[in-house]
């Protein structure tokens, strides 16, 4: 007897789950309209799928998250003595022109 398309969506989810090194899983969610749209404009940009962008974004996101924690990490360690100031101006800085007298 055939199965049913149910029954076979259910196998095809089943052999999913363990596909590839890890498996893989499902995400179902709803995201706003920008996020749609930017996914859509970025994945078309790269010449990739969805997924594909998706998951590049995520591993890059992950990746300078763990960079920056072990520099923080590092940077913990570090006290300073006194504050660093700087000097924020809206005017123009020219070098210093010669006189000719």
């Amino acid at each position: 007897m055939a199965k049913t398309a149910s029954e076979r969506q259910k196998d095809y989810r089943n052999r999913r789950s363990m596909a590839g090194d890890n498996g893989e899983r499902r995400i179902n969610t709803w995201v706003t309209t920008a996020v749609a749209l930017a996914l859509k404009r970025l994945a078309a940009r790269y010449g990739v799928t969805h997924r594909e962008m998706m998951e590049k974004l995520s591993v890059r996101r992950l990746t300078r998250s763990a960079e920056r924690s072990t520099t923080m990490t590092q940077l913990r360690g570090i006290r300073i003595s006194k504050p660093i100031r700087y000097a924020v101006t809206n005017q123009p800085t020219y070098p210093e022109t010669p006189s000719f007298n």
